[in-house]
């Protein structure tokens, strides 16, 4: 086994989410094959070469990255497998743009030309702010009831609602579902688990075909960007939102990442003074 399969053996062990683990695993392997060295041969000066290689890429992706080889070596010196190299890597300064939330209007039009299994999915998504791994691990049986408990990133439980109008979709979808002897809740064509990169192009297509100008910004995590956004705006506690998307409660990242705070709400704040 090569230094990065223990690594995917170790990203797994921390309860990391598959597409984590592969983004990490992938962002390692650039690297390695890059500095093209035996492990033990390789010097801070030439991790220093590949972070300069990637200094053109956008904010966030070179932070992913960063991250994913810090992560690699320091995990690669603790087992002996390289030298004591990786040092303090400083992370790119600036603004990390927040990625596309959809609109109210954008939603209701995507809905309007959706079919009844992706009716189903989008409002699945915007019912329980699931990621993607969570909504492909949802059963027949986790819609049995109002709420349902889900295992989530890092392996940390949550309860997630299904609401009305997400139960009755999914009622329509699954009345015309043909292979309903299969436990999994949504499934692709062939009955096999949802495919992730399949699912983002349906999501884009259907936006296209919704006539929506940013049509090439949606994708599954669009919907939980939307969900806390929406939410928020509609006064919601930010302590409940965090519950509900599985956020610690002292963690940045839902102001940081997913709610859109518009001009609209800051000038509201200021009439209350």
């Amino acid at each position: 086994m090569n230094a990065l399969e223990y690594f995917k053996r170790k990203l797994e062990m921390d309860g990391k989410a598959e597409l984590t683990i592969r983004a990490y695993s992938d962002d390692a392997k650039q690297c390695l094959a890059f500095i093209n060295k035996p492990l033990l041969e390789i010097t801070k000066l030439d991790i220093n070469e590949y972070l300069y290689s990637i200094i053109e890429l956008e904010i966030s992706t070179r932070c992913r990255k960063i991250a994913s080889v810090k992560l690699f070596f320091e995990f690669t010196a603790d087992v002996k497998l390289t030298n004591d190299i990786i040092g303090k890597i400083k992370l790119p300064v600036g603004k990390v743009e927040k990625q596309y939330i959809p609109t109210n209007d954008e939603i209701k039009q995507l809905l309007s030309v959706a079919n009844n299994k992706m009716k189903a999915i989008i409002l699945t998504y915007i019912s329980t702010s699931c990621r993607f791994e969570e909504l492909q691990n949802l059963t027949l049986n986790d819609i049995e009831q109002e709420s349902t408990t889900i295992i989530g990133k890092g392996q940390v439980a949550r309860k997630v609602f299904f609401n009305q109008d997400c139960k009755h979709a999914i009622n329509e979808y699954l009345n015309k579902r043909v292979d309903n002897e299969n436990s999994i809740l949504f499934t692709s064509g062939n009955g096999q688990p949802l495919d992730c990169s399949v699912l983002n192009r349906s999501i884009k297509a259907l936006a296209k075909k919704a006539n929506l100008a940013n049509w090439d910004k949606f994708s599954n995590h669009a919907f939980r960007r939307f969900f806390a956004t929406n939410l928020f705006a509609k006064k919601v506690d930010s302590e409940v939102i965090r519950s509900l998307m599985g956020h610690s409660p002292k963690s940045r990242v839902l102001f940081e990442h997913y709610v859109d705070i518009k001009d609209e709400m800051k000038m509201e704040a200021i009439n209350l003074i």
